[in-house]
């Protein structure tokens, strides 16, 4: 009796092993459904319908990138980081930092206060100047009515008058309303376009980028569901399955668990790498879990900016974390987002 349970859980230990797939076969099933994602975006600071600030990025300690009154002129940036397919009409998985603002509410307010405050100071400072030139002009024209000479470059002179005095009031009114304008009640907004390459594929420029829209987000934990605008994912793109249960978590007798080999697929450093000869190539890099964190997992993946997004998965192909984030200057261990809080925001929907 007891040779026969040991020949079942050598059995089950070995159709368990047989079950494991190797690298080459995780890179070659996996990686058609991994997505190179792009975002291009900027920030608008909206103090009413006819004055706006605009900006690239903020920090309290830095202060504002790029930062310009004038729309035309400001330059989005442009991010680069990983998705992944996740159903067939055109829904992708990735961090919400991928493709949603770095810029938190409280350091929105902030934001807002110093450019209510650059703005007085750019308002006043356009407003000296037209002062200055406004009595340049009164001291020429003084020159003509001394000598009751009335030319057309008088005539010029009381033009370029008029015209100060106008933008003098004008300014001077915009100053009085920056003075006075209630802070909480200025609209703070993230304005950005977000597209996708295929893996595989070629891409000459952004133009070549399939254009999605943001469906999705969970702050929290970092997560955000965007969909291709023709709601329809390609028939040729692997769709990874979302779990109701983390494997890990679930794991049976025969579930290695931690130190278990993962895999994860990904744009490491953006477009520096996936640029190809061949068109648009993801990467596959291997690791073990080394720490269950709660809300996400510690592993020994290496991974570069631009791998923000990746599916991990484990040795059968089971999806269990969403890459997100490096510790500190070294990017030999990683986090990854556990898969049961994907599958709370699918639910959500």
């Amino acid at each position: 009796m007891r040779k026969k349970y040991i020949c079942i859980i050598v059995a089950a230990l070995f159709g368990f092993i047989s079950c494991n797939k190797s690298e080459s076969d995780i890179n070659e099933e996996y990686s058609n459904g991994v997505v190179l994602v792009q975002n291009m975006g900027y920030y608008e600071v909206k103090i009413s319908d006819e004055l706006s600030a605009y900006f690239t990025d903020y920090s309290e300690e830095e202060g504002f990138s790029n930062l310009s009154f004038d729309k035309d002129s400001i330059v989005a940036v442009t991010s680069f980081g990983t998705g992944f397919f996740i159903s067939d009409k055109g829904e992708i998985a990735t961090n919400n930092h991928v493709v949603g603002s770095m810029v938190s509410e409280k350091q929105a307010l902030k934001a807002k206060n110093r450019v209510v405050s650059a703005l007085k100071n750019y308002v006043r400072s356009v407003y000296n100047e037209l002062e200055n030139a406004y009595s340049e002009i009164t001291g020429e024209m003084l020159a003509y009515i001394l000598t009751d000479t009335y030319t057309s470059d008088y005539r010029e002179l009381e033009n370029a008058k008029s015209l100060c005095e106008n933008y003098m009031n004008e300014y001077s009114t915009t100053y009085d309303y920056l003075c006075n304008v209630d802070v909480s009640s200025v609209d703070f907004e993230y304005v950005n376009n977000i597209s996708i390459a295929y893996n595989d594929e070629y891409v000459t420029s952004s133009s070549d980028f399939v254009s999605c829209v943001l469906k999705a987000a969970d702050v929290e934990n970092d997560l955000a569901i965007i969909q291709l605008k023709n709601k329809k994912t390609p028939e040729d793109k692997y769709i990874f399955e979302i779990p109701d249960e983390d494997p890990v978590e679930t794991k049976s007798l025969f579930y290695p668990g931690k130190n278990d080999k993962l895999f994860m697929i990904g744009f490491n450093l953006g477009t520096n790498l996936a640029l190809t000869k061949e068109g648009v190539r993801s990467q596959c890099t291997t690791g073990t879990i080394s720490q269950d964190r709660g809300s996400n997992y510690l592993y020994s993946i290496p991974s570069l900016p631009g791998s923000s997004g990746s599916p991990v998965v484990n040795q059968k192909g089971e999806l269990i974390a969403i890459n997100f984030a490096g510790i500190n200057s070294t990017q030999n261990f990683n986090y990854g987002i556990k898969v049961k809080y994907l599958r709370e925001l699918i639910n959500k929907q």
